[in-house]
């Protein structure tokens, strides 16, 4: 079961998240805003993108229900490009164009500077996926996988320093990642080696699952405070 599929996983009309306390007296946006959280749960992320987009571009729109129908927008924006990623026929590029709006949206959310430089660095982009993964770990020191997936590029670029990969990578597993594995201890041996080729290997395998738990425990949690109107502390646990 994919990402989104797991955290909207059973939503129906109620699931819709009900403006804030007040919100429903605001002129403007409300109707296309709740148009674009329904089709946002409903997978349709185009479509919503154009509602949530009406609502930004509506003048009349009140600053409660635009803020969080920008952060609506950019998570649009993230799982288009997530579904372009995980389709046969996608288009990375357009992928990393979305994550990119996504990012202009809502820039100091950690987690969409680590779905862009994970992109990145899955397609070959690897000095531009490690500015974004910088980015994504100065927002966030403790965000381990961004901590991974920066060791990783790093020792797959040409102009990377193994040092400072090995160090992220050491703050990764002082963070708890593979804390006492033998296969982690592996990767250390490699990267004091200086083998950097062996090194991103094995820590790429050791890594990869799945499903990110940390980023679909990120991403749930915001969209709950987001939909209660609690912007500060959404934004905090994004980071």
């Amino acid at each position: 079961m994919g990402f989104f599929t797991r955290l909207f996983k059973g939503a129906d009309d109620k699931a819709v998240p009900a403006l804030p306390l007040g919100a429903s007296q605001q002129v403007g946006g409300e109707r296309d805003y709740d148009r674009g959280i329904r089709l946002f749960d409903a997978g349709q992320y185009a479509e919503a993108i154009e509602a949530l987009t009406a609502v930004l571009s509506n003048r009349r729109t009140g600053p409660l229900v635009e803020r969080l129908a920008r952060f609506y927008l950019a998570e649009s924006y993230s799982a288009a490009a997530l579904a372009q990623l995980r389709s046969v026929s996608g288009d990375p590029q357009q992928a990393v164009h979305q994550l990119r709006t996504a990012i202009e949206l809502n820039p100091t959310f950690a987690d969409l500077h680590f779905r862009l430089g994970s992109t990145l660095l899955h397609h070959g982009d690897t000095e531009e996926s490690i500015r974004a993964l910088r980015r994504a770990v100065e927002i966030n020191p403790r965000y381990t996988q961004a901590l991974l997936h920066l060791s990783v590029a790093l020792l797959r670029s040409t102009r990377g320093d193994v040092n400072e990969a090995f160090g992220f990578a050491r703050r990764a597993g002082q963070l708890g990642f593979a804390s006492g594995k033998p296969e982690f201890d592996v990767v250390e041996s490699a990267m004091v080696r200086g083998d950097k080729e062996k090194a991103a290997e094995l820590l790429t395998h050791l890594m990869e699952s799945p499903e990110d738990d940390q980023t679909l425990m990120l991403a749930a949690n915001a969209l709950d405070l987001f939909g209660q109107g609690r912007f500060a502390e959404a934004e905090a646990s994004y980071r």
